[in-house]
């Protein structure tokens, strides 16, 4: 029986499509936001946050071990002279172009789940129509974390005026937003905050950096051998023209 050539078109452009896709979520969505993002915060929270402030006490335990990690990648996953991804992937010899191009929509407010959601257009359910588990659970673990980053904030300072004389704080997002994110958007940090003034403010801040340390990267990490395990479903590398 002969089959249909635009079967075959088809099923080709899936392909490359599946393998397009399987480059970005590794270099985009695993790597440059789940790692090297959170090494941003990492950093800047060793450089200005003493051991003693009830911020570091907050932040380290979900910072804690990404700039060791970071730099063992630096060196085996994604080095410009030997990385690995360039043995399975098809973006592997154009990591840096890759990454770059991942990083081009990144804005803080895209950081706050609620908030990323919305822009989206995928925030009323009743719109919706479809399941949209990701976004459940999503919204659900933001609300929570937000909740405990809420009465951390109110346990540490009594008015709003002790958040904006904060001066450690305050050099802890100003390093985030003017030295991590340098060069994002016209150098205008990505829209992170270069201040925080209010205790609401801060209660956000500290969810978008809790929630993309753990409840992201574990979203976008754990499944990856049902995601991409299975090679014809997420084709790492099409080294030949269809």
């Amino acid at each position: 029986k002969r089959i249909d050539p635009n079967y075959y078109s088809w099923l080709l452009a899936k392909m490359h499509f599946r393998c397009a896709d399987w480059q970005v979520y590794s270099l985009g969505t695993h790597y440059a936001r789940a790692h090297t993002m959170n090494e941003v915060f990492a950093v800047s929270m060793y450089r200005n946050l003493p051991f003693q402030h009830p911020l570091f006490r907050v932040l380290w335990p979900h910072l804690q071990g990404i700039i060791a990690i970071n730099a063992q990648a630096r060196q085996v996953l994604v080095n410009p002279s030997n990385n690995a991804f360039a043995k399975f992937m098809s973006a592997g010899d154009h990591l840096a172009e890759l990454l770059v191009n991942c990083c081009k929509e990144l804005r803080y407010d895209s950081l706050v789940i609620p908030k990323d959601f919305e822009t989206r257009g995928v925030a009323n359910t009743s719109t919706v129509k479809l399941q949209y588990l990701f976004r459940d659970d999503s919204v659900s673990l933001w609300n929570i974390l937000h909740d405990y980053a809420t009465g951390m904030v109110d346990l540490s300072y009594k008015a709003e005026e002790d958040v904006s004389g904060d001066l450690e704080l305050q050099d802890f997002v100003k390093d985030i937003a003017n030295i991590g994110f340098a060069g994002f958007h016209g150098n205008k940090g990505a829209g992170f905050p270069t201040s925080i003034l209010t205790k609401k403010e801060l209660a956000e801040y500290l969810t978008v950096v809790i929630y993309n340390a753990s409840c992201y990267h574990a979203s976008v990490n754990f499944q990856i051998n049902k995601y991409l395990g299975y090679i014809v479903n997420a084709p790492p590398s099409l080294r030949l023209p269809p």
